[in-house]
């Protein structure tokens, strides 16, 4: 997740406060924190360098090992963080939303592979890419689902969007469910809305009454609970350091939920199945599905959580970040090893549990290797030339164009500002072409704030589509749209030429000469006309008039001249 602007660089008052707290091991014998001597070193260095706490808890062969916290979950309180002080933990919040997804799919009461909807109320997603029936949990939970990237965190003065809202504006399909891999924490919304609904209790309930509490987490809650609310540790500001507000998000199953790292490590415990003393909240085969690839996509994703692995060990994990937030929950279920690390800063939290590994294995599984990266062809391959298309915000369309230098440049254009911008971080990942750019999405949630646009497009011939992504500066956002972009050529211009007639007598016509296009009204001025998006088109020398263009079951029918007159295709 994103995090705030850098500001400044915290520098405690004190040259070094460190206060670390274990806590007896959950067999009685004590922990060994001696083992993790350097580890803990650097720890420590993290707290020097502003980080305000860390707080670690490692198990194995179902005994914790481990357990100590450093420095303050709240600085102004003077309050130790200890390895029962609760955490916001982001994105782990998932792996807790996909274990309540299978408890409830257990019962018969959600079918992993039933389209979503079912499920819903009667909220309906926005199929674009593909139909909304291949929205479906399983791929949901495995981020092949088709749904776009998006986050929204709210301060406690803002008001929380209902489900309604988040899932009309913006559960939408940008890519064909099942193709594309895309981290989506809208569809996590989707996911609690269910578990509510079928369940007959709030999100919020269901996870205290049938994951909390059969595990023994008495310190988790969504959100803050009352009963430790002073307890909590408070979040600080990745840049400056300073105490943050509170806030929420407006998609709660994907992180909203407060935990502590002895409470994480029962939860990582009991999916490696070491956690003797719980109530069993899954069977044995669920878990296994849970930790083995269900994305379908050249990204390795179980449900719920992310599979890698490390130094030739198998590991199923989740991290979480969130501004003011970094969380890291790592399992080695052949090895009934859990580790997890918190912070409420920006830190290196998954470096510091792979080190934690590292004591506890210290050797390479023998005829095994860590994930390869793939290597990827030039981003720009094969997509020279100029391309024009579509943006469908839940308020209505924009036009947009890319055009991509042989060079290695491309240059984007949003809206009608006619504002050209070069696009920035330029790459190419599975398959899809990304970058960001100054722009502004005519959006009632984005247009009050400053906000980039980032975009995520799946080439495929002579178009591209997938998602428009505005990124809030000045507040905690990322909203998206749908984009359908066409290359420019010959063949596409030729769509928009013919006679197009305004009453009687008014025959206006648009004609082709090789890429260029032009209007002429009877046998007046010719004007040419230059394309800011597919069916939106600039007369230039006109001091601004526009041409849109409509269709009908695909072909060009209308074309509109500035709002002031509509012309109906004749020839």
């Amino acid at each position: 997740m994103p995090r705030k602007p850098a500001t400044a660089l915290f520098a405690p008052a004190m040259a070094l406060i460190l206060l670390a707290q274990s806590a007896a091991a959950q067999n009685g014998r004590p922990p060994q924190p001696e083992r993790f001597r350097e580890v803990r070193a650097a720890i420590r260095q993290m707290v020097e360098g502003g980080v305000p706490s860390v707080t670690v808890a490692v198990a194995k062969d179902g005994e914790i090992i481990w357990e100590e916290g450093f420095g303050w979950a709240n600085r102004e309180k003077r309050m130790a963080a200890t390895p029962h002080t609760p955490y916001s933990i982001a994105s782990i919040n998932k792996a807790i939303t996909a274990t309540a997804v299978m408890a409830l799919s257990e019962r018969g009461k959600i079918d992993l592979d039933a389209p979503i909807e079912t499920y819903l109320g009667g909220i309906r997603l926005t199929g674009h890419a593909a139909d909304t029936r291949g929205v479906t949990a399983r791929r949901i939970m495995a981020h092949s689902a088709g749904l776009p990237t998006h986050y929204r965190m709210l301060f406690t003065t803002e008001k929380l969007p209902s489900p309604e809202e988040t899932l009309g504006r913006y559960g939408i399909v940008v890519f064909p469910p099942g193709e594309h891999f895309e981290y989506s924490n809208v569809g996590y919304r989707a996911l609690d809305v269910a578990i509510s609904n079928v369940s007959g209790m709030s999100y919020g309930e269901f996870l205290r009454r049938e994951i909390f509490a059969p595990l023994g987490m008495t310190r988790s809650a969504l959100d803050i609970d009352p009963a430790w609310a002073a307890e909590a540790a408070a979040r600080y500001d990745d840049g400056n350091g300073t105490p943050l507000a509170h806030y929420r998000s407006d998609h709660p199953g994907s992180g909203d939920v407060y935990t502590s790292a002895r409470d994480m490590l029962r939860f990582g415990m009991f999916h490696i199945g070491t956690l003797r003393t719980a109530r069993p909240v899954l069977r044995p085969a669920s878990l296994r599905t849970m930790h083995s690839d269900a994305s379908g996509t050249d990204v390795q994703w179980g449900l719920g959580w992310q599979l890698n692995r490390d130094r030739g060990y198998h590991v199923v994990e989740h991290g979480g970040g969130q501004p003011g937030v970094s969380t890291h929950l790592a399992l080695y279920p052949d090895e009934k090893l859990a580790i997890v690390v918190f912070a409420n800063r920006a830190a290196a939290v998954q470096g510091i549990a792979r080190r934690i590994a590292a004591v506890v294995l210290p050797m390479e599984r023998a005829g095994a290797a860590d994930t390869a990266t793939a290597v990827t062809p030039s981003p720009l391959a094969g997509l020279e030339g100029r391309w024009v298309g579509t943006v469908a915000t839940y308020e209505g369309k924009e036009p947009i164009s890319l055009s991509i230098q042989p060079q290695g440049d491309i240059h984007a254009s949003l809206g009608t500002l006619l504002i050209t911008s070069l696009v920035r971080d330029v790459g190419r990942s599975g398959g899809a072409l990304t970058g960001s750019f100054y722009g502004v999405v005519n959006t009632g949630d984005a247009r009050p704030h400053r906000h980039n646009v980032s975009f995520t497009l799946i080439p495929n011939g002579d178009e591209m589509s997938g998602q428009i992504t505005a990124r809030g500066i000045d507040a905690i956002f990322g909203l998206s749209s749908y984009v359908r972009l066409r290359r420019l050529n010959e063949a596409l211009l030729e769509e928009y030429a013919g006679a197009y007639r305004h009453g009687e007598g008014d025959l206006r016509t648009i004609t082709r000469e090789g890429e260029r296009l032009y209007s002429q009204r009877g046998s007046g001025r010719r004007y040419e006309l230059q394309p800011l998006g597919e069916d939106f088109f600039l007369m230039v020398g006109t001091g601004g008039s526009t041409l849109r263009f409509e269709r009908e079951n695909g072909r060009v029918a209308e074309v509109d001249w500035s709002g002031r007159a509509r012309a109906r295709r004749v020839g």
